[in-house]
């Protein structure tokens, strides 16, 4: 697969624009309410992959077996995996509450069976044979480099004995002119040796083989890695990128050898920059070889979405929207069913947390201190007025978090 590089931050879902070290500070914010919190979500700067080179390409979304699922427009198409062509990656900052582990990464560059792809022999005598063209051409301009030195050595005898030529910068036209000639010749055997050496033996179909072990602390599914392959064709060429899908089993504690084929690569190839993401559950993991990462506590990747919200809205006025409603173990248990389907009226801040809950629009007290302590620490996405936050009451039915 071809791709084309984007070096521009995307906003998706998860991508953001606010520059990352605005958001390092996250990292250093105090808890909100425990005296040692754990770090288990992880910024980072993550891939999207579309086929296709332009913004409305398909963004793929899974791998399994011989296709991969793509999605556009809401709606969930398939693909043969060697049916992938060009393709565009999209870096952006992602937010991931599961890790995956990488270890024992291992990089060969193997020699792949043209059987495998019927067409690759094809391919690469059309690349042998353009680099060859290209290869006659600085040729025939080496050549003619040479008859100019020659010209200029013998000029430049002839000037030594002439009385308005001094001998000194005879001289010096001569070792210049028989340096410019040694350098023609080096450089005429030099690339008459490079052409001679692409035959026809050589048109088995290069690749890079990684290796290495992939697990994460709870089970996944639909998991697959991307492994993203910078090359160039020689160490003065600008660099090429290659990707390859990979579908894997469930990710889960217990590590799983993961072998990877990125084929496609011209002989003598000269490998750049590897980059492995991991995906599963419909969204990319953090690793520990993410690039850029950034390790938070769950408030404060709650603290980083509600920027990203804000930051993703910069004109809109929109209403306090839930971003987080989780009830905790046991909540029905000690709640009454009257109370749990009641509506309550939560306050919610600037940034997002809610500051009082009541019972009526007049703000009459929750009966229930356990009820109010619970919806207290739910979170929204804050109410924008022309882009800035701003503190409004909305009505919740606590009920509602059961869904």
């Amino acid at each position: 697969m071809k791709t084309t590089r984007n070096t521009e931050t995307a906003l998706r879902r998860s991508g953001t624009r606010l520059p990352f070290l605005v958001l390092i500070p996250l990292a250093l914010v105090g808890p909100l309410w425990a005296a040692e919190p754990v770090k288990d979500h992880a910024l980072f700067m993550g891939a999207t992959l579309h086929v296709g080179d332009t913004l409305a390409s398909p963004e793929l979304v899974g791998a399994e077996g011989t296709r991969v699922a793509l999605l556009a427009d809401g709606k969930v198409s398939f693909l043969p995996r060697d049916a992938v062509g060009v393709v565009r990656i999209a870096h952006e900052l992602k937010l991931s509450s599961i890790t995956a582990q990488i270890d024992n990464l291992e990089t060969t560059a193997v020699k792949v069976a043209p059987t495998r792809d019927r067409f690759a022999g094809d391919r690469m005598q059309i690349l042998m044979d353009s680099m060859i063209a290209q290869n006659e051409d600085v040729m025939d301009f080496a050549t003619a480099r040479e008859e100019a030195a020659v010209a200029g050595v013998a000029a430049a005898e002839r000037s030594v004995s002439t009385p308005t030529f001094g001998l000194a910068d005879a001289q010096r036209a001569l070792e210049g002119a028989k340096a410019a000639y040694g350098k023609a010749a080096a450089a005429n055997q030099q690339l008459r040796g490079s052409a001679s050496s692409f035959t026809l033996g050589d048109l088995d179909k290069t690749a890079v083989e990684v290796v290495c072990d992939l697990s994460c602390p709870r089970e996944t599914r639909d998991a697959y890695a991307l492994l993203v392959t910078e090359y160039r064709i020689n160490s003065l060429d600008k660099p090429q990128y290659k990707v390859h899908v990979e579908p894997l089993r469930g990710l889960g504690p217990k590590p799983q050898r993961v072998t990877m084929t990125q084929g496609g690569l011209p002989p003598g190839f000269v490998i750049g920059r590897l980059d492995l993401h991991v995906y599963a559950n419909g969204q990319e993991l953090a690793s520990n070889l993410s690039a850029q990462r950034v390790d938070l506590t769950a408030d404060q990747a709650l603290q980083y979405l509600t920027l990203n919200y804000i930051a993703s809205h910069p004109k809109e006025t929109l209403p306090a929207v839930p971003q987080r409603i989780a009830l905790p173990v046991g909540f029905e248990d000690r709640v009454p069913a009257a109370l749990v389907a009641q509506s309550l009226y939560a306050t919610v801040g600037p940034d997002g947390a809610v500051k009082s809950v009541a019972a009526d629009t007049a703000g009459t007290a929750v009966s229930d201190a356990y009820v109010d302590a619970v919806v207290r620490k739910f979170r929204f996405n804050p109410a924008l007025k022309e882009g800035k936050p701003r503190a409004r009451a909305r009505r919740i039915s606590v009920d509602a978090a059961r869904e």
